[in-house]
């Protein structure tokens, strides 16, 4: 279930992602793409320690990075920040995909322009979803855009 924007997502829905995705399955792999490293390794924690299977399987500090790293290990889902040193989140995500259809991108950003949102979505960006949200959503979203659903952007 895509949440509508602005709403807090519940426990129940999380857990609804996380049924979609049964523990004999794979794990959705990720691909996190921050400039901050204390970020991305938090991040990685959070998403490492779900019920559900998730396994960071790269990161990378800026949009360069991203692609190169996509390009490697192929993951499920790429966590691009929007604004990164050199090429941006937003041209990853449009990279990404032409170039590795089958990665889908979530933005994850401090950025509520609505520009910016605009833009990911142009970019092929999946889903949209501001840093200030919970880490019970962030996991949410990956495992609902792992398996072809949408993330619309959320403000608090």
């Amino acid at each position: 279930m895509t949440p509508r924007p602005g709403r807090q997502i519940s426990a129940v829905e999380t857990l609804g992602a996380a049924r979609r995705h049964t523990s004999s399955d794979a794990p959705v792999r990720v691909l996190i793409a921050d400039d901050q490293m204390h970020f991305r390794r938090g991040l990685r924690i959070v998403l490492e320690s779900s019920p559900t299977p998730i396994a960071v399987v790269a990161e990378a500090e800026n949009g360069d990075d991203a692609i190169v790293a996509a390009l490697r290990v192929r993951p499920d889902v790429a966590l691009l920040d929007v604004r990164m040193p050199g090429s941006s989140g937003l041209q990853a995500a449009q990279a990404l995909s032409a170039l590795v259809p089958s990665t889908k991108v979530l933005m994850l950003t401090v950025s509520d322009s609505p520009e910016d949102v605009a833009l990911a979505g142009k970019a092929g960006a999946a889903g949209y979803l501001l840093k200030e949200r919970s880490l019970q959503e962030v996991t949410a979203a990956v495992l609902a855009i792992a398996h072809g659903e949408r993330w619309p952007i959320a403000a608090s």
